[in-house]
């Protein structure tokens, strides 16, 4: 009910905002002013008639923009006092289109795909887990709200999504011309807001109908089931000029009709075309760019991405008179961020010098801003020895200098800072730490830093600290040469932080399962000697007898044995009682000991979660068939969920004793999903098999529930395939008994997939794709074809010619093709043959193996294939040469080893 409510005042604020510039009042004015009165102060059971009353009078008097509105405060009404309101409300509208005219009527019909939608994102989980229910025997119209209107926990995803899809689809097919002809004036009060430039960009009811359904249509979780045959982005001619792309034939088949890419695309036509026609050209440039942001989303992964970069740069440069050029500048900066920063911050520069005030100009800044904006963080010992150097390892991007400060704290406050409650942890430093942050540092130095001030890449380098005393630290690393914790808002300031001790001691702890005690041997930190006579107290945690709060207990003082051995026995009241630290002391000098053995797991916070809900085309399998998956990838923490984006997944098929038969990675899209394909082994046993991920796995059966009569193989490839040129597989199906299956049909279908190795790096662990490596499925070829009268058939394609990228270098991506063969006899038996093919810009292919250690100075010999692409050996000769990884020294006086990038 709260979503519900949400998506309502996101209704009202688009449909009733107030405008930048005051029109005349509407006719309702003061009951609609007594109205929000009444709503502000919570008294829905009074405004409830009064809503009613305009309601019943604007249905009689056709008041079109007064009937919406008083359409939309019913179903806010409803998400005030029902618990089931977001299905009641769908049932209002559903109800109340039935007599509706225009213009309510496309209107009512995007307002019910934007409440389905909603609908769909607040129960994706349940939908996620609820099988493919029967289909409607007709248009799934749900009944009025008069008999509870529609039963959606009975829907499955399919279902809802295909709803949508139709709501949005007849939202602008509702006498389209109608629309173009109604300005948003003409609509009164329901289309108030927005600037002047915003209504000349976009000013029309068809305009803004067609504005929400191609953003909902982005959605490509609505599109979890598809037919075989179905509609493909795969025209350059997409990301062509405005006059080539209205001119476009955009078809798609038959069983495919509610494709929503489809339906977008040809709604950006005929925005396009009704510019061109009206030769407004700041209109037309913001269609081209929704196009090509649109386009962008649907052509990752595919040969089609490729023309992303070289639009914008064309049509900034066709628009470059219009202060709208500099969104396609922006847009470009903002693709070019990860591949070519340099480019990036160059591209920005320009859009802010072009047109200094435009929104285009605005996103510049930001991405700039992005690209430039300084990152530190930095990893040291808990504990150092006194009076020693130590060591910090620091990961720094866009920073030139750095400067160490080194407060004094406490002991409470060092134990505390890592094991506080969210809250406590989430406080800003300056407050965490204000006693000690007053006090004059105990320790500052400078760090050199080997970067440049415009690399606008990450550094990996370690650093000296300054010896410190006995006792414990806050360290505080900044770009700044004085530490400024109180001036969050400067943006070229960056701080990370740490916590450290300085002792002498140090323990190895030891847990004796026979006698229930805990044992520490005590030894001197920087010569490993054991030290007599040094104290240590046990510290015990329990719950209050009511459980609501946490209690500590100490134990007696011991001492450590001449061998520094010490007993942290328990007394009666503590035999059942965890441990939860250890103190052990020297005169100044104290070591706290925390997770040492027998401790406790202590209540963790609702860190986030990460989920992945996978679901594939059937249950059950038979060895040898195609599986069809889909996944969607979200993090949820305590109430709140969300879609992850740009994240890699890898998506592993484990057989029935739970080894790995094949691996595939994917990178989630901007809806959080990914898909694909895999073809399940044969010569396994069978049972259950299970598609696993890092945060989800499903399972699924496969049996021989019908044994197969006939097999169906394809022959390897000979010679060197190579890109660009056509391919011919040939295959053959026959019975097991030997005959040929003549006259089978035969469909066949060509994946591929860029095979990129995944890179170690990024910011803090994250790991990163090379420009242009994603790793996820294209099909670049489909047909049909029949088996002749020896079973054979043939499978001919053009594995496409990839351009080599301008200025990369040394290894490149190769392109794994997976040719399936699905051959259905004449008792309608279907079986199917597999082929995959391996081929990159060099047809030859090399692997050498031999051990991970080698001693330069006796190298053992090592094995060296020579295949084509279909790994039929082949002989080739060249040089082996033996390369040492990046390597970066120590600055001097760093200990340890050197890190790598």
């Amino acid at each position: 009910m709260r979503y519900l409510l949400l998506f309502c005042a996101f209704l009202m604020t688009a449909l009733l905002a107030d405008s930048a510039a005051p029109g005349p009042t509407p006719p309702l004015a003061a009951q609609w002013k007594k109205i929000d009165a009444l709503l502000k102060k919570d008294r829905t059971a009074t405004a409830a008639p009064l809503v009613e009353k305009i309601y019943q009078q604007a249905k009689v008097e056709r008041n079109s923009p007064a009937y919406v509105r008083a359409l939309l405060y019913k179903i806010r009404l409803l998400s005030n006092k029902e618990n089931d309101a977001d299905e009641k409300a769908i049932a209002l509208l559903e109800a109340d289109l039935k007599t509706a005219a225009f213009p309510a009527r496309p209107i009512l019909h995007s307002l019910l795909a934007g409440l389905y939608s909603d609908y769909y994102n607040q129960h994706r989980y349940q939908l996620y887990e609820r099988t493919q229910g029967a289909a409607p025997t007709a248009d799934p119209a749900p009944p009025s709200a008069a008999n509870g209107g529609p039963d959606l926990a009975t829907w499955d995803a399919g279902r809802l999504g295909a709803a949508i899809v139709r709501h949005y689809y007849q939202s602008v097919e509702e006498e389209p011309q109608r629309q173009l002809a109604t300005t948003l004036a003409d609509l009164g009060d329901l289309a108030t807001s927005g600037d002047a430039e915003g209504r000349a960009l976009r000013p029309t009811l068809y305009d803004l109908l067609a504005q929400r359904a191609i953003a909902g249509l982005q959605n490509q979780e609505l599109y979890i089931t598809r037919p075989e045959q179905q509609f493909q982005a795969t025209d350059p001619r997409l990301f062509g000029s405005a006059q080539e792309f209205a001119a476009l034939k955009l078809d798609a088949p038959a069983a495919d009709s509610l494709n929503g890419q489809l339906h977008a695309l040809r709604l950006l036509q005929r925005l396009t075309a009704q510019r061109l026609a009206a030769n407004n050209p700041a209109a037309l440039a913001d269609v081209d760019l929704q196009r090509l942001g649109y386009l962008r989303g649907i052509t990752q992964n595919t040969d089609l991405a490729d023309h992303y970069e070289p639009a914008l740069a064309r049509m900034a440069e066709a628009y470059k008179a219009l202060p709208i050029s500099t969104e396609f500048i922006a847009s470009h900066a903002q693709a070019q961020r990860e591949a070519d920063p340099t480019a990036a911050v160059a591209l920005a520069r320009a859009a802010e010098a072009r047109f200094p005030k435009s929104r285009g100009a605005a996103r510049a800044r930001a991405v700039r801003a992005e690209i430039e904006r300084p990152e530190l963080a930095f990893s040291a010992a808990g504990m150092v020895v006194p009076g020693q150097p130590w060591r910090l390892d620091i990961v720094a991007r866009n920073v030139t200098e750095l400067h160490a400060f080194a407060y004094r704290i406490t002991l409470r406050e060092w134990a505390t800072a890592g094991n506080g409650n969210y809250e406590e942890r989430n406080r800003p430093l300056a407050q965490r730490f204000a006693h000690a942050l007053k006090a004059v540092p105990a320790a500052t130095w400078a760090l050199p830093v080997p970067m440049q001030p415009t690399e606008y890449e990450e550094h990996r380098f370690a650093a000296t600290g300054s010896s410190l005393p006995l006792g414990y630290y806050l360290i505080l690393l900044t770009n700044q040469p004085k530490l400024s914790l109180a001036d969050p808002a400067l943006a070229s300031s960056v701080t990370a932080y740490a916590l450290a001790g300085a002792s002498e001691l140090s323990a190895v702890s030891r847990y004796q399962m026979a006698t229930d005690i805990p044992q520490l041997l005590v030894l001197h930190r920087q010569t490993g000697q054991p030290l007599a006579g040094v104290a240590a107290q046990a510290t015990y945690q329990f719950y209050n007898q009511d459980g609501t709060r946490s209690q500590a207990v100490k134990s007696e003082a011991t001492r450590t044995t001449a061998d520094g051995i010490v007993e942290l026995s328990k007394t009666l009241k503590q035999q059942e009682r965890p441990l939860a630290a250890a103190k052990i002391w020297r005169g100044t000098d104290t070591l706290l000991l925390q997770n040492l053995p027998g401790v406790h797991s202590q209540p963790i916070d609702n860190q986030p979660q990460r989920h992945a809900f996978l679901f594939t085309d059937r249950a059950i399998y038979r060895p040898g068939q195609t599986v069809y998956f889909k996944g969607i990838l979200t993090q949820s923490q305590a109430a709140n969920a969300k879609l992850l984006t740009g994240q890699p997944v890898s998506v592993r098929l484990l057989d029935v004793n739970g080894q790995i038969a094949q691996t595939l990675t994917f990178t989630t899209s901007e809806y959080g999903s990914f898909s694909g394909s895999l073809v399940l082994p044969t010569g396994l046993l069978n049972g259950e098999m299970t598609l696993q991920t890092d945060n989800g796995s499903l399972s699924f059966a496969v049996e021989d529930y019908k044994r197969p009569t006939f097999l169906v193989t394809l022959d390897s490839v000979p010679g060197r395939p190579q890109l660009g040129q056509p391919l011919t597989l040939a295959g053959r199906a026959r019975a097991y008994a030997g005959p040929a299956t003549d006259g089978g049909r035969v469909q066949y279908r060509v994946t591929r997939r860029e095979l990129w190795a995944l890179l170690e790096g990024g910011f803090r662990g994250r790991s990163s794709y090379p420009p242009g490596g994603r790793g996820g499925n294209q099909e670049i070829a489909h047909g049909t074809t029949t088996t002749d009268a020896e079973g054979r058939f043939s499978v001919t394609f053009t594995p496409p010619a990839v351009p080599q990228q301008p200025g990369r270098r040394g290894w490149e991506p190769g392109y794994l093709f997976e040719i399936t063969a699905d051959v259905t006899d004449a008792a309608g038996e279907t079986r199917t043959g597999t082929r995959s093919v391996v081929i990159g810009r060099n047809p030859l292919s090399l692997q050498l193996s031999g051990p991970e250690l080698l001693d330069r100075q006796h190298l053992p010999a090592l094995t060296l294939l020579g295949t084509n692409a279909t790994g039929e050996p082949l002989p080739a000769t060249g040089t082996l040469r033996l390369l040492v990884r990046r390597y970066h020294p120590n600055l001097p006086g760093v200990p340890g080893p050197a890190p790598e990038d």
